[in-house]
């Protein structure tokens, strides 16, 4: 049985666009990708202002009480949000933790003892 070449390309190149489709996906994360550490070192800035900012309407409300300021409401609006960072930062945590260091092209030379 006769094949014919156009078959082995059509296949070849659907691999391919599946490959780059995958590869293109805006669920794939690069981790070592700089703009990708910037991201998370701003999602880290601002979890922490975040929780700044919890803590200083905190010590307001304790100081003063305004009239017509609600910071019950104004701390759980930020609740979804905070939840939020943490999903995407406690993953980085982990892989930051565990983390191995493996230098890279270091070579280590023996040094003389009882000299």
């Amino acid at each position: 049985m006769l094949t014919h070449p156009n078959r082995y390309f059509c296949g070849f190149c659907l691999a391919t666009a599946s490959f780059l489709t995958h590869a293109a996906d805006s669920y794939v994360i690069d981790q070592r990708d700089e703009r990708y550490q910037i991201a998370i070192e701003h999602i880290s800035n601002a979890s922490m202002a975040l929780a700044a900012a919890k803590s200083e309407l905190n010590k307001a409300q304790a100081t003063y009480s305004f009239p017509g300021l609600d910071i019950n409401r104004m701390t759980a609006s930020l609740v979804p949000v905070e939840e939020t960072l943490r999903v995407l930062l406690v993953p980085e945590q982990k892989r930051l933790k565990y983390q191995t260091a493996i230098p890279d092209g270091v070579f280590f030379l023996p040094t003389p003892v009882g000299d």
